[in-house]
């Protein structure tokens, strides 16, 4: 941890966007330090790393000095993007001031059981829907998925995508949306996009053609597990982003992928390298 901690220290400058895509083998994790000081984490769990928390979150965050989280934005409650999460508000070691879910209809067991941890362990619970905006100086952080009050047959479906923009420089957390959901919010989004975090870690029914070549993304970056169960991420969504130009970015091969950016320039490193 100690050579984490100087890989981050090294590549700091006071005034930047970072985002670390890290990484939690199958699953979502992804760190957000923003230029004003705010501290966020969207997703955190993993499918086959057990205590993915307590041995990769919560190490990362103590290397970060982060005490305590300002936002914690949960996609959806599948437990690959929740169950680190879950650790955190059961410890306490870092307190999550404000945990924002999707705007849903009906809420199943697992999302009503989140929100009783939070609320047990002192976190304010926050409702997100498609135009809701957050922002931190030169940062908006905008939810475009999804619209609220609405009932989904399958909990990727309702993930909350969420469209950060700070200066020049573009990211988006697409959760596990398929192409249907990309079909909805395509329009929303600019025509050419720095960061996209890969749907559903590289899934064939996500990463349409359609969204890839309206955002036309410069990186994307896929969070997955090494010889996964699911065979992500799939031959046919590689090769959708490969046509797309984009250079792809895996946690599986760089282990945690830092981007540092003024909002202007944007760079990263992955740890493994």
């Amino acid at each position: 941890m100690m050579f984490l901690l100087l890989f981050l220290l090294r590549f700091r400058k006071a005034g930047r966007l970072e985002v670390t895509f890290l990484d939690v083998s199958q699953g979502d994790g992804i760190f957000l330090r923003l230029p004003s000081g705010a501290v966020c984490l969207i997703d955190g769990g993993s499918s086959d790393i057990k205590k993915v928390g307590t041995y990769r979150i919560l190490p990362f965050l103590q290397s970060e000095q982060v005490e305590e989280l300002d936002f914690v934005f949960i996609s959806h409650v599948d437990q690959d993007h929740i169950s680190g999460v879950k650790e955190i508000l059961e410890s306490g070691d870092c307190k999550i001031k404000t945990l924002c879910l999707p705007d849903i209809a009906e809420e199943d067991q697992a999302y009503l059981g989140l929100v009783q941890m939070a609320k047990q362990a002192g976190s304010q619970v926050m409702y997100l829907k498609a135009g809701d905006r957050i922002s931190e100086e030169d940062v908006v952080l905008q939810c475009i998925h999804p619209k609220g009050g609405i009932t989904w047959a399958d909990r990727n479906d309702y993930s909350m995508v969420l469209w950060l923009q700070y200066k020049e420089v573009d990211f988006l957390f697409t959760g596990d949306i398929g192409i249907e959901q990309e079909q909805k919010i395509t329009s929303f989004l600019p025509r050419k996009l720095e960061v996209l975090k890969a749907a559903h870690h590289g899934s064939q029914y996500s990463n349409s053609k359609e969204l890839l070549e309206w955002i036309n993304p410069t990186y994307a970056v896929i969070s997955c597990g090494e010889g996964n169960s699911y065979g992500h991420p799939h031959t046919e969504a590689i090769e959708r982003i490969v046509n797309c130009e984009a250079e792809i970015l895996m946690t599986q091969e760089k282990g945690a992928i830092l981007f540092f950016s003024d909002g202007i320039k944007l760079k990263w490193k992955g740890f493994l390298e």
